[in-house]
């Protein structure tokens, strides 16, 4: 079976080549900025809200939170335990469809999220600058349009980066995915949910990339040559999950920390010590000779301690 290409298929960002870690605390600041415009653009015409998960707080209380971390937990570990299936089975043919199909969607779905709204504000300046007068209906049309468009150019501009491996397509359409639905999951999961999927998440992936799912199935499709150690071309994997949640903490910060000053100095911080535990989880890997280590734990613990206290304050 072809491991690379079943890698390149997977929504993980990999950076190749020289300069490593500029590479990537240029990816991670993109995010974080992507984060917080997508996340004000949101806030500022919906608010907050808690229609993205199976359980209400509003209708359960508090243990919707934990219900709703428990449901996210279970579809990850399923979702993993599946594809390690389908490889065990040699079905990468199958895995393969299933994955582009998969990573299509939600690029299509996730940039349907918020770039419409941006192109349609910004037409809406344009034509109040030129004082022209424009119908709800044109307005609601125009939107529409932009919504169908946007979904369909990113859909298939993922089934092209995978089919004929546009690496610089393909690690831009998974960044900006996994940016937009962390703040979808930030903005309007609630408003316990998020800071409990940050900290089960981040206990989860300790076990899970040190001996659990992840694990496996990294040293599953881990190519041949990796394997024997015979790469010359240094190569560093960020997965979409944890861009995810550093963009679902930053913008939770921003939709829910009051008053709104304080929420911008809270992403401000919940940025820095994404970054910071990033930066040191790499180094740690380093030291100890790791060929993979959990990105989520520093970076998420940190977060949720930055926010617990300016929620207390």
């Amino acid at each position: 079976m072809a491991e690379t290409n079943l890698m390149y298929y997977l929504p993980v960002i990999s950076l190749k080549g020289r300069k490593i870690l500029i590479k990537l605390i240029i990816a991670i600041l993109t995010s974080i900025v992507l984060s917080v415009s997508s996340a004000l653009t949101l806030y500022f015409v919906y608010g907050v809200g808690e229609f993205t998960m199976p359980f209400s707080e509003k209708a359960e209380g508090p243990k919707a939170a934990f219900l709703n971390a428990v449901y996210m937990l279970t579809m990850v570990v399923m979702m993993t335990f599946f594809i390690l299936l389908l490889i065990k089975k040699r079905k990468s043919g199958l895995l393969k469809a299933l994955l582009l199909i998969m990573m299509s969607f939600i690029c299509g779905i996730s940039a349907s999220l918020v770039l419409p709204l941006w192109i349609t504000i910004a037409f809406l300046y344009i034509f109040l600058a030129l004082n022209i007068q424009i119908s709800t209906y044109f307005i609601q049309t125009f939107y529409s349009l932009t919504y169908y468009a946007i979904l369909l150019i990113f859909s298939i501009n993922m089934v092209i980066s995978l089919i004929y491996r546009r690496d610089s397509l393909r690690n831009a359409l998974v960044l900006l995915s996994a940016v937009w639905i962390g703040v979808l999951f930030g903005l309007y999961s609630g408003r316990l949910t998020p800071l409990v999927l940050m900290g089960i998440f981040a206990t989860y992936d300790i076990i899970a990339v040190i001996k659990g799912p992840l694990r496996m199935l990294i040293d599953e499709i881990k190519p041949r040559k990796q394997k024997a150690g015979l790469t010359t071309q240094p190569i560093l994997g960020l997965g979409a999950g944890d861009i995810l949640f550093y963009s679902l903490a930053v913008s939770y910060s921003i939709g829910w920390i009051q008053p709104f000053s304080h929420a911008l100095m809270c992403a401000l911080l919940v940025s820095f010590v994404c970054i910071f535990g990033l930066i040191m989880t790499i180094f740690i890997a380093h030291y100890l000779d790791k060929a993979a280590a959990p990105a989520l734990p520093i970076s998420m613990f940190l977060a949720l301690i930055v926010i617990i206290i300016f929620t207390i304050v």
